[in-house]
């Protein structure tokens, strides 16, 4: 009976740790896996310790935020205001 209630706890805790780590930016099944494994405890020390991660922008990102750039700047210099938005280009 304790022993069936143990594991139960012991998944709800590994599957918590792996909800907190995808929230940071983390993959959410490595870190259930990790604390199903060692332990639900250490698994959220380690997360807790991993600084939040930042997405890696595509390189499709920066050209289209480098062409935005230069279209606002063409704009800025022929009418002295900001447009509201960046056509898509």
């Amino acid at each position: 009976m304790f022993g069936s209630l143990a594991v139960a706890l012991w998944l709800v805790c590994s599957v918590a740790v792996g909800q907190i780590a995808r929230a940071l930016g983390r993959s959410g099944v490595v870190w259930t896996l990790f604390s199903m494994i060692c332990s639900p405890s250490f698994g959220l020390i380690v997360v807790a310790v991993l600084d939040k991660k930042e997405p890696v922008p595509s390189p499709h990102t920066r050209t289209r935020f480098l062409h935005c750039t230069g279209w606002l700047k063409y704009i800025m210099a022929r009418t002295r205001s900001v447009p509201a938005s960046c056509p898509q280009g």
